[in-house]
């Protein structure tokens, strides 16, 4: 009991502190300006965060966007050749300013990560040169144009592309893993080319897998599991409007999971966009819908007796994603049917969310489910034990699901302005 007295009473001490503190930070009216309170909203897969922090040491970093003069929500788009498009949209919650400015700036493909994060620092810094040059700690604040190269300074309007918006893209990567009993073989490669407009799109791509996985007992009986798949797929999308888009599929694909020995699909499709397709960095609402015909040829006959067969299916997708100051929401359904038998479909729902919801309070979690009624390809017969613990075949199911929720509360000092990677490979993060 005393125990429980204790934490509380340490508990207690440590809210009060943290309050106190906070209260203290208001700035009085008729006080002089103090430095600026800077909060970027950005993923630390874009955003560098240690190198902004060591570069902007003229603005005090908060951790919290309701303790910010200037806050800053960074999205990023890809674009056509492969490259980014990043987004800032600033705000100034307490004046001082225009209450709102968007700049876009692109990054080539071509561009390292040390470019990427050094595009973002000047873009950053020209953003609220003007809300900080009259603030305390802004002395050595300047801006300076340092002349590049002749040939980086060439009017890109006026040189011809070669190769005429198309981008070509090779990959392949494996991985072998093993022990004394147990070895893993993976690999996989694709290509893939595109050519991006703002009225067409178009793209092609090609790719397999290969998965084997061996296992070794103690009465030294050896198991193999072994799956191997191969896709290709093209695609035509005409921009209509800002707001409408239609386009044209195929594909075929092999998967010795599913059961597949070839399957061949065709199909149009329309999309709408409740928002500009220009604003889906920062918001979007689609309705989809498509038509599929396809001729499928199975490696063993099928549970409904099929050796190939085919099918006409219709999908209807509903997605939101929203990226604003108040947090992240991607939510996504879609129904698949079948129309020579309409009983036979699949639902399947997934949400992301990451909210603010107060200072310092934050929400985020996962979810996935999906109710299946068209599994067309399932083998007649049962499937081994083995079969079923090293997953190399497809089974029954009436549903899937998936799920994740996190939640996280900061509290104690506003500021955020401090850099120190000292044993951090070491002893690894706090």
């Amino acid at each position: 009991m005393r125990l429980l007295i204790v934490v509380v009473s340490l508990c207690a001490m440590a809210l009060l502190g943290s309050v106190a503190p906070a209260m203290a930070e208001e700035q009085p009216a008729g006080a002089s300006p103090r430095r600026l309170r800077l909060f970027l909203d950005c993923s630390d897969e874009v955003c560098d965060f240690d190198y902004l922090k060591r570069e902007m040491a003229w603005v005090d970093w908060v951790r919290d966007r309701a303790d910010a003069d200037v806050n800053v929500l960074l999205t990023t788009r890809d674009t056509g050749g492969g490259g980014t498009e990043a987004t800032f949209f600033v705000m100034r919650p307490r004046g001082g300013g225009p209450a709102a400015d968007t700049l876009v700036v692109f990054s080539p493909s071509t561009a390292s990560d040390d470019d990427e994060r050094k595009l973002i620092h000047r873009t950053l810094a020209a953003l609220i040169a003007r809300d900080a040059i009259t603030r305390p700690g802004s002395e050595g604040l300047s801006v300076a144009y340092l002349e590049p190269k002749q040939a980086a300074v060439a009017n890109t309007a006026a040189v011809r592309d070669a190769w005429n918006h198309w981008v070509y893209k090779l990959s392949t990567n494996g991985y072998l893993n093993g022990e004394k009993s147990y070895r893993s073989l993976n690999f996989y490669s694709a290509l893939s080319g595109t050519r991006v407009t703002e009225a067409n799109k178009l793209g092609a791509s090609v790719s397999q897998s290969y998965n084997q996985n061996e296992y070794e007992f103690e009465n030294g009986a050896r198991f193999t599991s072994l799956t191997r798949s191969w896709s290709a797929r093209g695609l035509w999308v005409r921009s209509l409007t800002p707001q409408w888009s239609a386009g044209f599929s195929t594909g075929a694909y092999s998967s010795s999971f599913t059961n597949t020995d070839r399957s061949v699909r065709i199909g149009p499709a329309l999309e709408y966009d409740f928002y500009p397709y220009s604003e889906s960095s920062r918001r979007s609402v689609t309705l989809g819908y498509q038509l599929n015909l396809s001729h499928t040829r199975y490696e063993t006959e099928t549970l409904y007796g099929k050796t190939s067969e085919g099918l006409i299916a219709q999908e209807l997708d509903l997605a939101m994603a929203l990226r604003q100051p108040w947090g992240t929401v991607d939510v996504r359904g879609s129904l698949n049917q079948y129309l020579h038998d309409t009983s036979k479909y699949r639902v399947t729902t997934s949400g992301n969310v990451d909210l603010k919801l107060w200072k310092g309070f934050s929400l985020s979690g996962y979810g996935f489910v999906a109710r299946i009624r068209d599994q067309l390809s399932l083998p007649r017969g049962d499937a081994s034990d083995s079969e079923v613990l090293a997953r190399r075949r497809q089974l029954a199911t009436a549903f899937q699901y998936y799920t994740s929720f996190g939640i996280s509360y900061r509290f104690g000092s506003i500021f955020d302005s401090v850099v120190n990677q000292r044993l951090q490979n070491t002893f690894g993060g706090i």
